[in-house]
């Protein structure tokens, strides 16, 4: 039975007991009894139009809840990488008002980081960089190379005598780049969400 079915059945228990018990308090005679049919069609009505409502309610309430999914998915904060061994985190809104209370929590390798970006604006389609947290991860992705491949093997020397990194460790660092898992929580409105590394959107 569907819960649409089973409130309306509810309803109209509810005001048939209701009706029964009126009709024995107030004792009524035949004539108010032989109309019960007509009492019952009413109450049917009523429980009609309650289950209508209800459904109207919950159809509103689906409705709101898929616009805010819809306005919360437009807001994504990624890590990329222009080629080089530093990280590039990115932030999009496309959305018409800002988001607010944006906090990033990531780890590289035994390094734990929490970036609190505050407000984020709405961007263009292409996004905009978040320079501090770049920063932050690049100090965290040289450490994980070094312990990768060692510190000798970072740097060498170009035909200049200039201390340059090498391929290799460009190429580890690349590697770390693109194992690294974002959880960005933030608010639009009342509403806070939770968005995983995935794309998964989690309503807190």
């Amino acid at each position: 039975m569907s819960n649409r079915t089973m409130f309306a059945a509810f309803i109209f228990s509810i005001a048939f007991i209701v009706l029964v018990d009126v009709g024995i308090a107030t004792r009524r005679d035949a004539n108010w009894w032989a109309a019960w049919g007509s009492w019952v069609g009413g109450v049917g009505s009523i429980a009609a139009a309650a289950a209508a409502l209800w459904i109207a309610q919950q159809g509103w309430t689906r409705t709101q809840r898929e616009t805010q999914e819809r306005e919360a998915s437009k807001f994504a904060v990624w890590v990329t990488t222009d080629g080089s061994e530093m990280p590039v985190v990115m932030a999009v809104n496309t959305t018409a008002l800002p988001v607010y209370d944006v906090e990033i929590r990531t780890r590289v390798g035994d390094f734990s980081h929490t970036f609190l970006t505050g407000t984020v604006s709405p961007t263009f389609n292409n996004g905009m960089t978040i320079p501090s947290a770049s920063r932050s991860l690049g100090d965290s992705v040289r450490i994980n190379v070094y312990q990768r491949i060692g510190q000798d093997a970072y740097y060498e020397h170009d035909e200049d005598g200039e201390e340059v990194i090498t391929r290799a460790a460009v190429s580890e660092s690349i590697e770390v780049i693109r194992k690294i898992e974002l959880s960005v929580t933030f608010r639009q409105g009342k509403q806070r969400w939770r968005a995983e590394h995935d794309g998964s959107l989690i309503r807190l």
